[in-house]
């Protein structure tokens, strides 16, 4: 990774902190990043790093199970939304540019941000030492994870970016225009059927396919919730495809992985749904009737997703369609709120003006998060490389390592926080506002990390 200073490139990945400068709400012609944007990409970090850490003290706030979503099971499609939005905005031909060039400019990075995952979540998180402390980095290549969080990102990010590029729009173009943009879904219609297409891809091969009743994953000796992992057409197509030493779940003969790439597939919608949300923005630019549109288009999509639940329920282990249309409207219905409070606050009356302005001051801690969020994504304890290196140097006789010696001698010790769950909420609470003192310190230099 290196570090980049503004002002930004063209072309975005997933998780790289560019921001699109916009007119401020007040009119004037000065510059500043949409702050909004970086707020809930800094709010998704945030319970990112918590369900990661508490989830197994507190379960209520971990990964569902099967049905149903906790708030675990919001980081992933609200990363895939933000994403969308944040490509809709940077990654566009300019009018010497063919679209062949843009994309070719792209992969790299799409490369590197896949390798970053493997590494992160096979070398360091999959590695193995004879060390108490500490994992020493150990990429096994009979056995590494091939899809994660990142890996998935990167996927689902180049074929919205395909579809963006290589699929026609319909008669119109994307000039900046008056009213409220519904004309986008006439324009767009090719590239949203492709996105649609891949939806319903997704869902065939997760509810379609039934492994064979001799698949390991349908014996009667797994109990909940393996067999109902090991029984679905994710683990029996993904086993085939990436190899069950490859996935994160092995079980006796089978495997799942919650980021695999038959779900993945179903993912592709979340992004473009975000894609097209920044798009009305990008054209509009009146910040009521880009609101107006963003509600209008998530009102019935949530209602929408809650009469698919009936069918099939909401379910982020399998990416069923009634969770993925759930979060792309309950992330355009935040972001749409962030944005107001924070970019378009000029269209409040003056008193929620001044309402707003607290409200951004509290929210500047998760901003800092937000500009710099692949660094605090890969030194925090969702993937541990900060904690690895701190790790790496020990002393005495029961090789104690800095983290060890915090957590005994300042946490039980001296604040008396003995139990593992407590402990634990001290930990990563302080951990979160180390990061953002740091991602604030970079921000204020203007240095944005990216890959």
């Amino acid at each position: 990774m290196a570090s980049s200073v503004l002002p930004l490139s063209n072309v975005t990945v997933p998780l790289v902190e560019e921001n699109q400068a916009m007119a401020k709400p007040d009119g004037s012609k000065a510059k500043q990043r949409l702050m909004g944007l970086d707020v809930v990409r800094g709010l998704t970090m945030a319970v990112m790093v918590l369900v990661d850490t508490l989830g197994k003290y507190y379960p209520i706030i971990d990964h569902s199970p099967w049905n149903r979503i906790h708030l675990a099971d919001f980081v992933m499609p609200w990363f895939l939304f933000i994403c969308g939005v944040g490509s809709s905005i940077s990654v566009r031909c300019r009018v010497d540019q063919s679209a062949c060039s843009v994309f070719k400019r792209v992969l790299p990075r799409v490369f590197r941000l896949f390798a970053v995952g493997v590494f992160v979540q096979g070398a360091i998180r999959g590695s193995t030492s004879t060390l108490p402390h500490h994992d020493t980095l150990n990429l096994d290549l009979s056995g590494f994870r091939i899809m994660g969080i990142l890996q998935r990102i990167a996927l689902v990010f180049v074929i919205n970016i395909a579809i963006e590029l290589f699929v026609p729009t319909i008669g119109e173009d994307f000039s900046s225009r008056p009213g409220y943009g519904f004309w986008l879904f006439r324009s767009t219609a090719l590239r949203w059927t492709a996105a649609l297409v891949f939806l319903t891809i997704g869902t065939i091969l997760t509810y379609g396919v039934t492994p064979p009743s001799s698949w390991p994953g349908c014996s009667d000796k797994l109990t909940f919730p393996k067999n109902k992992y090991g029984c679905s057409g994710p683990a029996y197509i993904d086993s085939h495809i990436l190899g069950q030493k490859h996935m994160y779940i092995k079980g006796d003969g089978w495997a799942f992985d919650p980021e695999g790439l038959t779900t993945s597939i179903s993912a592709v919608l979340t992004m473009y749904y975000g894609l097209h949300m920044g798009r009305v923005w990008v054209v509009v630019k009146e910040a009521k009737p880009v609101m107006t549109h963003w509600l209008a288009v998530a009102a019935p999509t949530l209602v929408l997703s809650g009469l698919i639940a009936l069918i099939a329920p909401m379910n982020k282990r399998m990416w069923s369609p009634s969770y993925s249309l759930f979060m792309c409207g309950s992330a355009t219905v935040t972001y749409a709120f962030l944005y107001l409070v924070c970019d378009a606050y000029s269209c409040l009356p003056a008193p929620l003006q001044t309402v707003s302005k607290g409200i951004r001051f509290c929210l500047t801690p998760l901003q800092m998060l937000g500009t710099n969020a692949i660094l605090f994504f890969v030194g925090s304890s969702s993937c541990g490389m900060l904690q690895w290196i701190l790790e790496i140097v020990t002393w005495g006789d029961h090789q104690q390592t800095i983290v060890g010696w915090y957590r005994q001698s300042i946490l039980a010790d001296t604040f008396g926080l003995h139990a593992a769950g407590p402990q634990q909420v001290a930990f990563t609470s302080i951990e979160i506002v180390f990061w953002m003192c740091l991602c604030s310190v970079l921000y204020k230099k203007g240095i944005f990390w990216k890959i």
